[in-house]
């Protein structure tokens, strides 16, 4: 089934297109079940089936936010354990997968609709089984299909198995490196350089052209390395643009400031600088190579039996393949690097452009920017046996009991949900009164958050926090919607 043809199907919002969709992906017709459900959620309504694998339309009256989809998810796993939960709200529907990584591990993807509809086609086209398909077909063979990451190490495989071989025809065309494991060294540090500006060219963020490495090659062909690569890294990714000099401009065109380690000189540069020379035939044979793939930045899901490549596949390789400690070359996972943009770019952009005005939507609706894991259970009182045991120590008898669901965060016990809920309430309290205002929290050691916690966030961005702050270690403040408009 073609794209635009899935488009069509969901833009329709109706139950029966649903049904017709997964038909046309040579789905199978799903038989009514009785599937308990925790308050709140109106029905479940079977649309379609593969092998076992249930596709389920829920229907609700507002839409749960992610912490009460993935205790709903949990509630009837028991019951129905491979399936893809569709939260039906009139206006708005947010599917969500349930599949297993390659260690067996339970994952959950959900798509949000309207707004990720085409990533949502783009996965569902995936989803199509054929009639060639359907004698050998297993549950296993669903799941497959359905997993995130099965696409993603089936490229991986075949993208690195190419790349090993033309790592070492790259390194055979260096000199000047008189130890050959630092030369290898080498040709990963930049082969890594020339796969990160490939994605910067194909979003035309690199003077405006798709082909720029390319181009700039032909434009100076007997000498590549010294006179375009060697400027383009170290007087143009990694200089501002009123550092660098005329020459320079004039050379690299366009060219963004990178403010980042990968483009300043590494220490075998520093080392072996004046004498290394690469040979631009090994440019020729790594940009044949790297034009047989399709580079993209943002998060599509990939497509089967594509060459498409993004930064989480070659994320991939580097965690598998280029953890060499011997060499002090580390790759840094994206819960890490996603921890350090937090607590250093968002502080920035609230120092710099965050007035009062700001800080007052704080005030006005504090708990629009906490995220909904710390103030979850909020509007329900605690218990009474519960509640004395705040004052009163000898009273918390029961404190170290599993606290429900209405109150509490998966696998919480009172003593937790008190402590998270005191938090909320005083995160509320500060908000309300001001305190950020007077004292930013960016700054401020003695914050009631840490000073690399934020309250305000990307309004683009989703909740995607629904852990416990108390063990997750993560910001209270949610990334849901910011004041900065």
């Amino acid at each position: 089934m073609k794209l635009s043809q899935i488009t069509t199907y969901l833009t329709s919002m109706k139950h029966d297109a649903l049904r017709s969709l997964f038909v046309g992906l040579g789905w199978d017709h799903a038989q009514p079940q009785q599937i308990s459900t925790p308050t709140g959620l109106l029905s479940l309504l079977p649309i379609a089936q593969k092998r076992g694998y249930l596709v389920l339309r829920a229907e609700v009256e507002q839409m749960p936010d992610k912490a009460a989809r993935t205790r709903i998810e949990q509630a009837i796993y028991t019951q129905c354990p491979n399936k893809v939960l569709i939260f039906d709200c009139g206006d708005q529907r947010i599917w969500q997968f349930s599949t297993r990584d390659s260690q067996r591990k339970r994952s959950l993807r959900e798509f949000n609709e309207p707004n990720e509809r085409q990533l949502l086609a783009t996965f569902l086209a995936r989803m199509e089984f054929g009639l060639d398909q359907e004698e050998q077909l297993t549950l296993v063979d669903v799941l497959q299909m359905l997993n995130p990451l099965a696409e993603v190490e089936r490229v991986t495989k075949k993208f690195y198995d190419e790349f090993k071989k033309q790592h070492d025809v790259f390194m055979s065309f260096i000199s000047g490196i008189p130890d050959e494991q630092m030369q290898r060294w080498y040709a990963s540090v930049m082969l890594n350089r020339l796969m990160f500006i490939y994605f910067l060219q194909k979003k035309q963020f690199v003077a405006g052209d798709i082909d720029y490495l390319k181009k700039n090659l032909e434009k100076y062909p007997q000498n590549y390395y010294q006179e375009f690569l060697c400027p383009l890294f170290f007087d143009g990714f990694a200089k501002k643009t009123n550092e660098r000099s005329d020459e320079s401009t004039r050379k690299l065109g366009a060219v963004p400031y990178l403010n980042g380690g990968i483009f300043n000189q590494h220490q075998i540069e520093q080392l072996h600088g004046q004498t290394i020379t690469i040979a631009d035939e090994a440019f020729a044979k790594i940009f044949t190579f790297f034009d047989g793939w399709t580079w993209h930045l943002d998060d599509r899901p990939l497509r089967a039996n594509s060459n498409e490549i993004n930064p989480d596949v070659l994320g991939y390789i580097f965690e598998k393949y280029i953890n060499q400690r011997q060499m002090g070359a580390y790759y840094t996972k994206e819960d890490i690097t996603e921890y350090i943009c937090r607590s250093t770019i968002v502080p920035f952009l609230i120092d710099v452009v965050v007035s009062d005005a700001d800080w007052q939507l704080l005030a006005d609706d504090p708990e629009r920017y906490i995220f909904a894991a710390v103030r979850h259970g909020l509007e329900h009182p605690l218990p009474p046996e519960i509640a004395v045991g705040i004052d009163a120590v000898a009273q918390r008898g029961r404190w170290n009991e599993v606290a429900p669901a209405t109150h509490a965060l998966p696998t919480e016990i009172w003593r937790e949900t008190v402590a998270r809920r005191q938090r909320a309430t005083s995160l509320i309290a500060d908000m309300q009164s001001g305190v950020w205002r007077n004292q930013s929290p960016i700054t401020n050691h003695q914050s009631p958050i840490t000073n690399h916690q934020s309250p305000i966030t990307n309004h683009q961005s989703p909740i995607t926090n629904h852990q416990s702050p108390i063990t997750n270690h993560q910001s209270p403040i949610t990334n849901h919607q910011s004041p900065i408009t």
